[in-house]
């Protein structure tokens, strides 16, 4: 067997009995990357409106060397500033965000409308390889309503054995 890069090769070939011929193979590459995405941290609590950065982590993958990611886009689910007070009357939720290049890293506000279920923000980014093929992949940060089924961080103290902590 032989192995063939992405491209035309020209094969020659011969057989036993002396004769020649030539032949073309063409190698395509149809295969999209693979992509996964996270975004760090993927909670922003509490809504305080504060300016928080978040950093998006990927994973890129193909069959071929020489994958690009790059951001496309950076959305959140409600208006950067919804009419009356409910989301603190603040502008420039997401700023930071450079689309078109492999931008990780973006400040988003923590904050909500204050009767809806909470915020959403959601990074979307793609991969390319060098034969034109594009897959998308995102990560999402949120900004809930409340921590109601959210457990909270357990803080422990380690203690030699027989020491104690008054407290």
């Amino acid at each position: 067997g032989s192995f063939f890069p992405v491209a035309v090769t020209l094969v020659s070939a011969s057989g036993d009995s002396g004769g020649a011929c030539s032949f073309q193979v063409e190698v395509r590459d149809v295969e999209a990357p693979v992509l996964t995405v996270d975004a760090h941290p993927s909670i922003l609590w509490p809504p305080n409106h504060r300016m928080i950065d978040a950093h998006a982590s990927w994973f890129s993958s193909d069959n071929c060397p020489g994958v690009q990611v790059h951001l496309d886009s950076v959305t959140s689910s409600e208006p950067d500033d919804a009419p009356g007070s409910g989301d603190g009357n603040t502008s420039g939720d997401i700023q930071g965000a450079s689309p078109g290049l492999a931008d990780a890293d973006v400040s988003l506000r923590a904050e909500r409308e204050g009767e809806g279920a909470g915020r959403t923000y959601s990074l979307a980014y793609s991969a390319s390889d060098a034969a034109g093929n594009v897959t998308a992949s995102s990560a999402a940060v949120f900004v809930p309503h409340d921590q109601s089924g959210v457990i909270g961080p357990l803080s422990l103290t380690l203690m030699p054995e027989g020491a104690w902590a008054a407290g």
